[in-house]
């Protein structure tokens, strides 16, 4: 039970700490926007040749640099009410085919003796075509104890990155898988990613526990341009920092960890619809695996990212996508795209809205797969043992 009366005075003793934070975060932003104003000011060239041999300059300027004045591109097109918004939506997406998928697990539970996981990828296929119906689905694996590998020393049980690691293998596998069913077909079908291009939340991992991540994205953008379907992986709320770190690298400001892109992009000046130029993503950490020695082909420059304005209150968000999207002049098509997802989504991706309810499994619904596992082991003559304390805490609190 939490105590209000305690949380609000440990709180107060907190008080002068939190105005100091704030303070300071108030200084970093008004400096990394007169940064921002600069950089996209200067001439192509010159931004180019500044950042040129910088190793990790976290973003560089993409082919879109100078088409527009400064970092935003307006959107330019504005409504009276939600209804004439929705017209505009329902008229850009009509006939585009979006596939979006999401997946969700169960980590083994060390108070069962056998470990047993699960994943389930679910996705929803769009047509927006009258007379042509959508298709919801989820795909269910169970993972047994040699699915999950050797148990690892440091935690004293099965890693929960193996299904972590399947998850997210088994979401990229069934967008490639559909992207070579789609391929030709008009308009252009999107494949939506609730995540990201650049796996750097895998970046401390060794490499040889990264490697399963950074190949299956590689695969995607491989497939991705291979068969010409655009892919865009949507963050919400992103914490990315390659703008703020191409600044810093650039101007010389000393580098921040209170700012984020999204907080220095959002401004007054940028409203609904809005974007930023397209930005090439270079990091130095994950994306040094991005390279592929098998076919020879490097993606350590090939993705690239935008952010859009998607709400009216909060930041922007973060797209990214293949940069092939860009060199063939599709990003506007993109983007309309995810525009009309988000009007009908009511600022969130309907597409990612709906794919994330099919996929997810909530506590119910692990409570009653662990109870479907007794059932099983008991009508097998499996010896699945329950450990006391779990289940003494099941029945004081049905």
């Amino acid at each position: 039970m939490l105590y209000k009366r305690k949380l609000a005075s440990a709180l107060e003793n907190c008080r002068d700490r939190f105005g100091a934070f704030d303070h300071a975060h108030v200084g970093d932003l008004a400096r990394y926007r007169e940064a921002l104003a600069f950089a996209f000011g200067l001439p192509a060239a010159e931004l180019a040749d500044r950042l040129k041999g910088k190793e990790s300059p976290g973003a560089l300027p993409s082919e879109e640099f100078g088409r527009s004045t400064g970092i935003r591109v307006p959107f330019g097109t504005g409504w009276r009410n939600h209804r004439e918004a929705r017209e505009w939506a329902l008229e850009h997406i009509r006939g585009v085919t979006t596939l979006a998928v999401d997946g969700s697990q169960i980590q083994p539970s060390k108070d069962y003796s056998i470990p047993v996981g699960a994943i389930q990828i679910g996705w929803f296929e769009n047509p927006h075509l009258q007379g042509q119906p959508y298709v919801k689905d989820v795909a269910l694996e169970v993972l047994l104890p040699e699915d999950l590998g050797a148990p690892r020393p440091d935690v004293g049980a099965f890693s929960e990155l193996a299904v972590d690691r399947r998850r997210f293998c088994g979401e990229i596998a069934k967008m490639t898988e559909y992207m070579g069913r789609c391929s030709g077909q008009e308009p252009r079908p999107i494949v939506f990613l609730d995540g990201t291009l650049v796996v750097s939340f895998v970046a401390n991992l060794p490499e040889s526990e990264a490697r399963p991540y950074v190949d299956a994205v590689i695969d995607l953008l491989r497939t991705s341009e291979a068969r010409r379907v655009p892919v865009v992986a949507y963050i919400d709320t992103s914490y990315a920092r390659d703008l703020v770190t191409m600044l810093s690298t650039l101007i010389g400001i000393p580098p921040s960890q209170r700012v984020t892109d999204a907080q220095v992009l959002n401004t007054r000046a940028m409203v609904w619809g809005d974007r930023t130029q397209a930005l090439v993503c270079a990091r130095g950490d994950i994306l040094r695996l991005y390279a592929d020695p098998g076919s020879g082909q490097d993606f350590t420059r090939e993705v690239c990212c935008v952010y859009l304005k998607t709400s009216a209150a909060g930041p922007p968000a973060r797209i990214d996508f293949p940069r092939w999207i860009l060199r063939e002049g599709l990003l506007d098509y993109v983007m309309n795209v995810v525009r009309s997802e988000a009007i009908i989504g009511g600022g969130y991706p309907y597409c990612l809205e709906t794919a994330d309810a099919v996929a997810v499994l909530s506590v119910e619904d692990r409570a009653v797969f662990y109870q479907v596992l007794q059932d099983f082991s008991s009508k097998q003559g499996l010896s699945l043992r329950v450990a006391p304390k779990p289940a003494s805490k099941r029945r004081r609190r049905v």
